[in-house]
């Protein structure tokens, strides 16, 4: 009996060893993920670019530095399973003001009003088509301008542009068709501001009708009435 449990452990001992070889062997000729990869794989998952990449010390992730539009970050990523294994936020991007931010900001320190050809391009920016034609409105508080575009050939809009800030306040949309019916010259009702109320004059035809009384016919007011009587009593 001792004999046969002798060959059973030698067996279990040979396949063990063989096993561990085969382990051995698949590690040590495993292809991880490579460098260019890894940059692929976050720039198309992310909106940003790669700034830096390092192998770590286990050779078996990359530490990656990255960055998007408004933010820095740190990934690591996962060279076997070919995947992010963490990220982590290390810094907050602060964007330079554009041009035309400062210019706005300078207008509404300075009192500065836009022009005429600044409102088109305005209008134009916001809703896109044709310029048509452009009115000034004042307000209390400010003035604006209304600028009538054709966006289409069936649309058309009119766009509420602050001076003195170059902000668009409204837009009052309106179909082309109407504006033909008008005689081509566009929709002229314009759209005010939130804090113009807009003033309606009653209509007469809306105000209720006269009271208007007529005298009560009589047959007094018939001077023949008495003698027609008499005849008809003669015959």
């Amino acid at each position: 009996m001792k004999p046969f449990i002798k060959i059973v452990l030698i067996v279990i001992s040979l396949l063990l060893t063989l096993f561990l070889g085969v382990v051995i062997y698949v590690n040590a000729n495993q292809t991880l993920m490579s460098e260019e990869k890894a940059k692929q794989l976050v720039e198309k998952r992310y909106d940003g670019k790669v700034k830096n990449i390092q192998l770590r010390k286990n050779e078996t992730e990359f530490d990656v530095h990255f960055i998007s539009e408004y933010s820095e970050y740190r990934i690591i990523i996962d060279r076997k399973n070919e995947s992010v294994k963490q990220m982590t936020k290390t810094k907050s991007i602060h964007k330079p003001k554009t041009k035309e931010q400062k210019d706005k900001e300078k207008r509404k320190v300075s009192g500065v009003k836009i022009g005429e050809s600044e409102a088109k391009a305005i209008a134009k920016k916001h809703v896109g088509g044709t310029f048509v034609a452009m009115k000034r409105h004042q307000s209390k508080q400010t003035e604006y301008y209304a600028v009538t575009q054709h966006v289409n050939a069936l649309e058309g809009a009119n766009v509420m542009i602050n001076r003195v800030t170059g902000k668009v306040t409204s837009v009052s949309w309106f179909t082309r068709e109407a504006a033909i019916e008008n005689g081509g010259q566009g929709q002229t009702a314009t759209t005010t501001p939130s804090n113009t109320p807009s003033v309606v004059e009653p209509s007469n035809a809306l105000a209720p009708p006269q009271n208007t009384l007529q005298t009560p016919y009589t047959h007094a007011d018939d001077d023949n009435w008495d003698d027609d009587d008499s005849d008809d009593e003669d015959d």
